[in-house]
């Protein structure tokens, strides 16, 4: 017999969350999103890279001023 699983997105898990969460959209072609239709551009991928790449950055350089205040 098949069970069934019950699936919440991630979004709403994240609000009820005691910890900090964040999220990056990447914009895909016409907004299609959860489909095998869904497709992003390499560049868009890319960029949301740099972002997150970016954003740990600061959040290490916070941290260790943090550290160093202590």
């Amino acid at each position: 017999m098949a069970r069934a699983l019950y699936s919440e997105s991630s979004r709403s898990v994240a609000s009820r969350s005691s910890s900090q969460v964040g999220m990056l959209f990447v914009r895909c072609r016409g907004g299609v999103s959860h489909s095998p239709e869904e497709s992003v551009m390499d560049d868009d991928v890319w960029a949301a890279g740099l972002a997150l790449a970016s954003f740990i950055e600061q959040a290490a350089v916070s941290e260790l001023a943090v550290v160093a205040e202590s």
